[in-house]
């Protein structure tokens, strides 16, 4: 049991750590943008890496903090905000390539995981030790 509540907690960190990364590796393809394509490719695939780390951190996370019901209703707002991003993401890009400003862009979307890992860093509890019906309280 103190195995998987230490490797729950290292997976947190290691969510909070990736989310950084991800939105660092983002600045940086925007940054590095008139460099060469492989740059810019390498950037991308670290942000993608890190971002499949925050995901699988926030699926042991979040379970640990709501009941069925609430993890119900959150998944299913996650999804409808999944779905506005996908509408708005290819919009945001493809205007800032008309308008000659690409870089935009991975600003734009490095904002998305730096917000999260802000979030979860000051407003997620700490679930050491403690059981879901004391989470809940």
């Amino acid at each position: 049991m103190q195995l998987a509540l230490n490797l729950a907690v290292a997976a947190s960190v290691l969510g909070v750590i990736g989310s950084l990364t991800c939105a660092v590796s983002l600045v940086l393809a925007g940054v590095f943008l008139h460099e060469s394509v492989y740059v810019i490719a390498t950037f991308c695939a670290l942000a993608l890496g890190f971002m499949a780390c925050v995901f699988i951190t926030a699926y042991v996370y979040t379970p640990e903090l709501y009941p069925t019901s609430i993890r119900a209703f959150g998944c299913g707002l996650g999804g409808a905000w999944l779905k506005v991003a996908a509408i708005f993401a290819p919009a945001l890009v493809s205007k800032t390539l008309l308008g000659g400003h690409m870089d935009v862009a991975f600003y734009a979307l490095a904002a998305v995981p730096l917000l999260a890992a802000v979030a979860v860093h000051f407003l997620g509890i700490e679930t050491k030790g403690k059981v879901l019906e004391q989470l809940e309280a």
